[in-house]
């Protein structure tokens, strides 16, 4: 929409109707950020772009990468949130693991692709808030930085570093106790394969022997 100080009150009204129908059980109220003559209303969903056409693609520059960040970021958290339980439960993973536990690989092996997952994405959302690339425009960057702030992006986001990192080590750690333990067994079963070859040898040596007197 064109901005202004003249917008009729009821489309105002009409806006925030139409925002409120694209609300999710995640965020109840839209983001809101303003620079200028530029005001962004955003949700989940749909945006809503005040703006001049010489400042449009700016706008819908960060709005757009605004919105991959803000996804990520609840995806992650949501993520993280759910991983506790299963962090817990399978901390006996992380010393001596015995072979019964050997079935528990293809868990650990789904947890540890998690964790990897969700450390690359906490990267490059981390990446995406500090807007290195030079290609961007000054009004896009400023925009882009308004709405972060005003989802509290930084602070939801940092946070989580710490988090994903112990998840990530947990599971390599728990990889690495199940190989031992399956390499142990491998060498314990080679043992007593070898044992057991060993006694029928013997075995058949005296039976020669006693053939022979």
């Amino acid at each position: 929409m064109p901005p202004g100080v003249n917008t009729p009150p009821s489309i105002e009204h009409d806006v925030d109707a139409w925002m409120r129908d694209s609300a999710s059980s995640v965020r109840q109220t839209p983001v809101r950020a303003t620079i200028r003559t530029v005001r962004v209303i955003w949700h989940d969903t749909r945006a809503l772009v005040y703006t001049n056409a010489e400042q449009l693609d700016d706008a819908i520059d960060a709005v757009v990468r605004f919105t991959v960040a803000e996804r990520e970021t609840t995806a992650l958290e949501l993520a993280m949130d759910s991983t506790w339980a299963s962090i817990d439960a399978d901390a006996p993973l992380t010393h001596a693991a015995a072979s019964r536990q050997q079935k528990q690989q293809q868990h650990v092996n789904e947890l540890t692709e998690l964790a990897t997952r969700m450390k690359a994405m906490y990267l490059r959302v981390s990446k995406a808030l500090e807007q290195l690339d030079p290609a961007l425009g000054e009004s896009s960057k400023r925009l882009y930085s308004e709405l972060a702030n005003a989802a509290l992006l930084w602070d939801r986001v940092e946070p989580l570093g710490e988090p994903i990192q112990f998840a990530l080590d947990q599971y390599e750690l728990a990889n690495t106790r199940l190989i031992e333990a399956k390499t142990a067994a491998m060498e314990h079963l080679h043992a007593m394969i070898g044992h057991v070859l060993e006694v029928g040898i013997i075995v058949l040596l005296l039976c020669q022997l006693r053939i022979l007197w």
